[in-house]
């Protein structure tokens, strides 16, 4: 009886271990636009939540990022607008680090969940990389982001405090994104990351895999066509469970998308569609959040006024689906804001903790996530912190993933196709672009590849050959009207390019 129970305890303590790690241990919270700064943080270091206050100039809308050193110390954070260092001043050299319309309009903090996030470059103890997004006015799409980009931090500047090098808003992606859903999981190897983020009203997700010396883009058309047009879709969350064998999406506003992930080739798989038909297009219902369990077993989804939990490992994952809680309709009284549900985030303390989506001093949290049913116990309206919250989490990544001793995979070499190659070395730019753009390419030198353009209603407008002596082409567009057009390029039989280009002028 006694070795039994032993076994029992050893493996509640590796559950219970799953998610804790330093560098998440504090979280930066706080109110956008008061006059006061009512900002505060969370401390995990102890094993549980212990809220603080401190005065700084910076606030939250619903962009968050931050990292803490491998002892738990904060070291720096941003709101999408702002890089602030461990002193709660500007990081050198961080100014309009992420330029962009939306960045210039929310100036009190960036209104896109989850467009930042901050990964240390594998094998370095001081350089780190912000990856981030703004937003822009596009013509027929009313707003979103056309680019990912990376800034890059050396902590040894400024005596110690960090700043960002000369690698400042470097564009990685240059395509029409949805907003916000930047996600990051741990390569199989244990060192190096992946990145994920997703193309606009396309099945098409962007993949980039971060090593200690280079990025590789790569992409994978799977799962359903983002559909919400007209810049609805602002809200909602992606993310990695712990051991990084599934990655769930807020696709649309009333569909979330869960896929089985290899952490060794960043493949997508075995897509299953949970959809609440309740949650139409950009209205009161729409699904704001969602998290996996420590375990990863539970995948939490909410909207305003509801939370369900599936079992994702379940025979049947739909048939697994469970209404745990439902808004209990409470006024909160600091400021007389209901308190009702919007973005959720697994915390070192292995709680999931729910934000509200009108900003108050109380947040919710799911107690013992990786139990069944209502026994998950959803407290609402208990957690009081020191201050005001707007919507916003960090965007946490689990840093302390280790190598997936059941993969072969230890290299990234296994990734690369080399049929492939010819399509990767693929740029066009700018994007957007007026009277022209260039297009980069790679090709053999006696060979050549057609360049097509094509309208939103399919027809091909335009098209130009490129000689495999040459590498760069400067594609002339002065006779196309203004919008979005989609291009590929055509190497023999193969399609070796796609994407779309923005004409704005």
């Amino acid at each position: 009886m006694r070795v039994t129970f032993v076994f029992v305890i050893l493996i509640l303590k590796l559950v219970s271990d799953t998610f804790s790690q330093n560098r998440n241990n504090i979280m930066m919270l706080g109110t956008s636009g008061t006059a006061n700064h009512d900002n505060y943080g969370i401390d995990f270091s102890a094993g549980q939540a212990d809220t603080f206050s401190l005065i700084r100039p910076v606030d939250f809308m619903f962009c968050d990022a931050g990292i803490c050193d491998t002892t738990g110390q904060l070291i720096f954070y941003t709101n999408g607008v702002n890089v602030e260092n461990r002193n709660h001043s500007d990081m050198l050299n961080s100014a309009f680090f992420n330029p962009g319309l939306a960045t210039t309009v929310w100036y009190y903090g960036l209104r896109i969940q989850q467009a930042c996030l901050i990964l240390p470059v594998p094998s370095s103890d001081s350089m780190y990389y912000i990856f981030h997004e703004s937003a822009e006015q596009l013509p027929g799409l009313t707003n979103g982001p056309i680019n990912l980009s990376y800034s890059e931090v050396n902590m040894n500047l400024d005596g110690g405090l960090g700043g960002i090098t000369a690698k400042k808003n470097v564009h990685i992606i240059n395509d029409t994104l949805m907003f916000g859903r930047v996600a990051a999981c741990k390569h199989a190897n244990g060192v190096d990351y992946w990145v994920l983020t997703h193309e606009f009203y396309s099945n098409n997700f962007y993949k980039v895999l971060l090593t200690s010396d280079t990025m590789v883009v790569d992409t994978q058309s799977t799962g359903l066509i983002n559909t919400d047009l007209g810049g609805t879709n602002y809200y909602g969350q992606a993310c990695f469970s712990p051991d990084g064998k599934k990655y769930a999406l807020e696709v649309m506003d009333s569909i979330i998308e869960v896929f089985d992930f290899d952490r060794c080739t960043g493949a997508l798989s075995n897509p299953i569609y949970l959809t609440h038909g309740e949650n139409v297009q950009g209205g009161w219902l729409a699904l704001t959040g969602l998290a996996f369990s420590a375990s990863g077993q539970y995948l939490y989804v909410n909207n305003n006024i509801k939370i369900w939990q599936y079992d994702v490992y379940a025979g049947n994952v739909l048939a697994s689906e469970q209404l745990v809680a439902e808004w209990d309709t409470f006024t909160a009284p600091c400021c007389n804001s209901y308190t009702t549900f919007f973005m959720m985030q697994l915390a070192p303390d292995n709680r999931i903790y729910i934000t509200q989506n009108i900003g108050t001093n109380i947040l919710h949290y799911i107690e013992f996530p990786d139990s069944a049913g209502v026994a998950c116990n959803v407290v609402q309206d208990s957690f009081i912190t020191p201050g005001f919250n707007t919507f916003s989490f960090p965007n946490i990544v689990n840093y302390d993933l280790m190598n997936d001793t059941t993969s072969a995979c230890d290299t990234i070499l296994t990734l690369v196709n080399p049929q492939m190659q010819i399509g990767k070395q693929i740029q066009i730019y700018p994007n957007p672009s007026t009277e022209y753009f260039w297009i980069n390419y790679a090709l053999p030198v006696n060979e050549r590849a057609i360049l097509e353009l094509y309208d939103a209603l399919g027809n091909r407008v335009q098209q130009n050959i490129l000689y495999g002596h040459s590498k760069t082409l400067m594609v002339h567009t002065e006779n196309l009207l203004q919008g979005v057009y989609y291009y590929r390029v055509v190497y023999g039989v193969n399609n070796i390019g796609s994407g779309k280009i923005i004409k704005i002028g």
